[in-house]
């Protein structure tokens, strides 16, 4: 019955901590990490993939990531028959917000 008390501290000490530490540390700075954001979301995608801004925060008890003014344009070697008349770089998506966020129940 000990052991399981300790461990029930130790968890809810451990999840305190990451929770802190993602609130104080790691979205306040995911800013610095645009290039490589959008540089995976363009690798997914396929596309060339700009954002003027991006940010990381809390509202509530919901940590969230937005991106402002993003853009999602033709590659350069457009090489499919059905692209049509877009010509590479041509924006193919623009999206004025982007919000990701993870509801923590």
């Amino acid at each position: 019955m000990r052991t399981a008390f300790w461990f029930a501290v130790a968890f809810g000490i451990f999840l305190a901590a990451g929770l802190a530490t993602l609130k104080y540390v790691v979205l306040p700075k995911v800013g610095e990490y645009q290039g490589e954001i959008l540089a995976r979301v363009s690798e997914a995608s396929g596309m060339d993939v700009s954002a003027k801004h991006l940010r990381g925060g809390w509202s509530g008890f919901t940590p969230f990531v937005e991106m402002e003014e993003v853009l999602f344009r033709e590659p350069a070697k457009v090489t499919s028959p059905s692209s049509g008349d877009r010509t590479g770089g041509a924006i193919a998506l623009s999206l004025p917000l982007v919000r990701a966020a993870v509801s923590i129940p």
